[in-house]
């Protein structure tokens, strides 16, 4: 059973979340990209900014961030 952890609106940040669990929870951004677009790549073909929107959603997710957004999960640490 694929269980949806996060609401449809989420669907970068649940992509994001699914990309750091395949690589261990860490990783830097090149790896992160190749990762997004073989797990998203309608995703990615649809945003031609998607890495700053993978950027974005990282940083307003991460209280580690000057971008974090209270109103987020804290779900990634530096």
């Amino acid at each position: 059973m694929n269980k949806r952890i996060f609401n449809i609106k989420d669907k970068w940040l649940e992509i994001v979340f699914k990309t750091l669990i395949n690589l261990n929870g860490a990783a830097k951004y090149k790896s992160i990209y190749e990762e997004v677009l073989r797990i998203a790549p309608d995703k990615c073909a649809n945003n031609q900014y998607w890495k700053a929107r993978v950027r974005a959603t990282i940083q307003s997710s991460s209280s580690d961030s000057k971008y974090f957004k209270p109103m987020n999960k804290d779900l990634f640490f530096h």
